[in-house]
């Protein structure tokens, strides 16, 4: 199996423009999977995301890393 990715944007038409979309590339008659993916735009700064990050350490809310992947 292979993979595409390809940048779009959500036109005002409520449609989807795929930027540099190259057709010829996947063969006529492939099962294709469309995943859509959307930012978030109220994501917190990575300066935040430290201070968070640190105010847990220092507050002991902290698990081994072995634990993680359980």
């Amino acid at each position: 199996m292979k993979a595409y990715e390809f940048l779009g944007k959500v036109l005002s038409s409520q449609q989807i423009e795929v930027a540099c979309l190259n057709l010829a590339e996947i063969p006529i008659g492939s099962n294709v999977k469309v995943i859509v993916l959307v930012e978030d735009d109220d994501t917190e700064s990575p300066a935040e995301s430290f201070r968070q990050g640190w105010a847990d350490v220092v507050a002991g809310n902290t698990m081994p890393a072995s634990q993680l992947w359980e």
